[in-house]
């Protein structure tokens, strides 16, 4: 089973990686939508600066009132904001997880995102990491889909620019 201290750094990688790929839009690329009833690029980046202190909060207390709390002190979200969204995101879920040991995180009741009923650890792992490694994806497709067309596997897998060796 995952332990706190593996899901904290899963989601420490996975932010790196985000904030990397933030890096890379430009501003045009912010307006970019699939289409015309899905996220843009921009609303992308919003979302993804309330999901983790939301989902761990719904995770610890079973309602979203930490993702309604958060999101209305968040301000606005652009990629140069973005970054330390990110980093202020990961601080508030290392601090709501600091008294949550191990055991609790393999057996504390909890759930995930529609309410099916699970281990804490479980249910963190099958909404924040799976909705990490999802809108990761998503924000790297409208990227390339925009016209980023230097963005390329390592960007998305490692959050690093493909060797030019």
């Amino acid at each position: 089973m995952l332990t706190k201290t593996e899901f904290l750094a899963l989601i420490e990688r996975e932010l790196s990686i985000l904030k990397h790929l933030a890096g890379k839009l430009r501003p045009q690329d912010l307006a970019f939508r699939f289409t015309p009833g899905q996220r843009s690029t921009g609303e992308l980046l919003e979302y993804l600066g309330t999901q983790y202190v939301g989902g761990v909060g719904h995770a610890l207390d079973g309602n979203w009132d930490a993702w309604e709390a958060w999101e209305s002190q968040l301000g606005p979200v652009t990629p140069e904001t973005f970054p330390g969204i990110l980093d202020r995101q990961l601080a508030e879920v290392k601090a709501r997880l600091a008294g949550v040991s191990d055991a609790d995180f393999a057996s504390r009741a909890s759930c995930d995102a529609p309410g099916n009923p699970m281990p804490l650890g479980q249910a963190l792992l099958v909404t924040i990491v799976a909705w990490t490694y999802a809108y990761k994806m998503q924000l790297f497709l409208q990227a390339k889909a925009a016209g980023n067309a230097d963005l390329g596997s390592s960007n998305l897998w490692h959050g690093a620019d493909k060797s030019k060796a």
